[in-house]
């Protein structure tokens, strides 16, 4: 076998493992919905149908529901048969009734996005040197963070795919020093903002392909004129903004309005410091690993080659230290936009490590083959134990199961938020209530409840859900007013009392929801709860057999 055909071999083979390790378990838990962010996205999305595409909320920008909008509008015409077979009001039903499709329609857009964002940013490298393609590819092909986020109807895979994107143009411009490349790097860095708000610090890599054209050998002094490419970028980026989130402009007061949830939110916890560097070093997997390399991609950079040392390091610095001032910075997701940039300085140190090496008489294609899977053993591993335990048998569908068994039709239950809890069915009495109340107050539940009603199949439950603080929730506190007002929540702070004045049957308790540990508030209400109730039945998470919350059922 040539050394050329070697090579596509291995290619393939990684790309088998990268589309395998995104789809496997991709249909998890549905039609319940154990991810907690999914039924924002996907709920706005639907939501356009209604005649308009302006969210009315800014807790996200809104590029990725727009996407999903034009998903589900193919994805009518299909099953609709273009309109003949069935109506809109059927296929709001069928939303309704049972949301699988619409879910694996936004996984999967998410899927495609993360296989092309690392395509983007294979690409990339092999534009930049020999062998940097595949190696930023093996980190990124099984980077868990990836992986987890190719399985969620989320913004994060398309975000990253703009911010390789956008990676890839910065550099075609310092390669080339042609000024469109670097309006396209602002339009896919201000698209991606568009996608994720975190991805704001994406923006320095225009600065960073700007300055990097002038340090790689321009020494003529810089004029005025020199700086109107980088304006014109910046508008741009701007601009780019706008396009995907055109309502930030044209409803500015609701705009800022959820942006100053984002700043009350930011303030309530401690900043996630160091522990961004961490999740930086984790982005193919292993921190020790991934992050050695990254440093020795930096180190060689910074001697070798100053104008990528700029390009790629500033907006690294620029994002991890954006995440590291927020507590929710915590999490690995939230460095997503900077995954290309990672991985192309970590391909760098690896290139250089090899080339001190290179006196090891082995050909190039057993070099890349050793050393590809060296570079994916970790984060594969990772990323497999992630899709086996979505396989798993999950607390939350075998509570469903026992409470559909056991529980009579027409109790009245208090849960937790969706996620955490059983999936039940509202009965169309509450159902017709809630609708009412909605359509009162205006609120945009309203037509969720009117296609409840109109394909209701009979029976459910009456159900209440925990009132809980915003900081608890880790969300806006206008937003998490908003959605309380479409929902029928108890407020049981004061203990059991209000929920027995509400007609309460069965309380439900997730640990995935209010705990003790962190929810002082309703501390009396758990007390009276574990003394006053009747523990029905327990469900625990079992480790390799069974996954998901410690659900406890209580008649009261």
């Amino acid at each position: 076998m040539s050394n050329q055909r070697a090579a596509w071999a291995l290619l393939l083979i990684l790309a088998s493992v990268a589309v395998g390790l995104r789809v496997a378990g991709i249909d998890y838990g549905l039609p319940h919905v154990f991810n907690a962010d999914e039924p924002h996205h996907v709920n706005v999305a639907v939501s356009f149908g209604r005649g308009t595409l302006n969210p009315g909320v800014f807790k996200y920008p809104t590029l990725w529901m727009y996407a999903l909008f034009g998903a589900y509008g193919a994805f009518f015409i299909l099953w609709s048969g273009l309109g003949l077979a069935h109506t809109v009001r059927e296929f709001g039903e069928l939303f309704v009734r049972d949301p699988s499709a619409f879910y694996l329609i936004a996984r999967a857009s998410a899927t495609v996005f993360s296989l092309l964002g690392v395509w983007r940013v294979y690409k990339a490298g092999e534009a930049s040197g020999r062998r940097l393609g595949l190696w930023a590819a093996c980190f990124l092909a099984v980077s868990p963070t990836l992986v987890v986020s190719a399985h969620a109807a989320k913004p994060e895979s398309l975000m990253f795919f703009l911010s390789a994107a956008a990676m890839g143009a910065a550099l075609t411009h310092l390669q080339t020093g042609k000024k469109g490349f670097l309006y396209a790097a602002a339009v896919f860095a201000g698209l991606a903002t568009s996608a994720q708000y975190n991805a704001a610090p994406l923006t320095f890599v225009v600065l960073g392909a700007w300055w990097a054209r002038r340090i790689g050998g321009n020494t003529k002094r810089l004029r005025g004129s020199d700086a109107t490419p980088l304006l014109g970028a910046g508008l741009a980026a701007a601009a780019a903004f706008i396009a995907g989130t055109p309502y930030a402009l044209l409803t500015p007061d609701i705009f800022i309005r959820d942006l100053n949830d984002h700043v009350i939110l930011n303030g309530l916890g401690t900043p996630a410091g160091a522990v961004a560097l961490y999740n930086a070093a984790r982005f193919g997997g292993h921190a020790l690993f991934g992050g050695t390399f990254l440093l020795l991609g930096m180190l060689h950079l910074s001697r070798k080659d100053r104008p990528r040392f700029v390009l790629l390091g500033l907006p690294v610095a620029a994002q991890i230290l954006f995440i590291a001032s927020a507590p929710e910075g915590t999490w690995e997701r939230y460095l997503l936009a900077a995954f290309p940039f990672f991985a192309l300085i970590a391909a760098y140190g690896v290139e250089d490590s090899l080339v001190r090496l290179s006196r090891v008489p082995v050909s190039d294609y057993a070099v890349r083959a050793v050393m590809a899977g060296a570079l994916v053993l970790p984060g594969a591993v990772e990323s497999w134990s992630f899709d086996r335990g979505l396989m798993l048998p999950d607390t939350r569908t075998l509570s469903t199961q026992w409470f559909n068994a056991h529980v009579a039709e027409g109790s009245s239950v208090l849960m937790d938020n969706d996620h955490a809890s059983p999936l039940l069915r509202r009965s169309v009495e509450q159902a017709r209530y809630l609708l009412e109340k909605t359509k009162a107050a205006g609120h945009p539940r309203a037509r969720y409840y009117d296609f409840m009603v109109s394909g209701h199949p009979g029976g459910g439950y009456r159900l209440y859900q925990i009132l809980r603080d915003y900081s608890d929730l880790h969300s806006g506190k206008w937003h998490v007013q908003w959605s309380a007002e479409g929902r029928s929540m108890v407020d049981v702070r004061a203990g059991l009392a209000a929920a027995r004045a509400a007609g309460i049957e069965y309380v439900v308790l997730s640990s995935f929801g209010a705990r003790e540990d962190r929810s002082q508030d309703m501390a009396r209400f758990f007390e009276e709860v574990r003394t006053q109730g009747e523990l029905l039945r327990e469900f625990r998470e079992v480790s390799g057999v069974v996954t998901g919350p410690r659900i406890r059922i209580f008649k009261i």
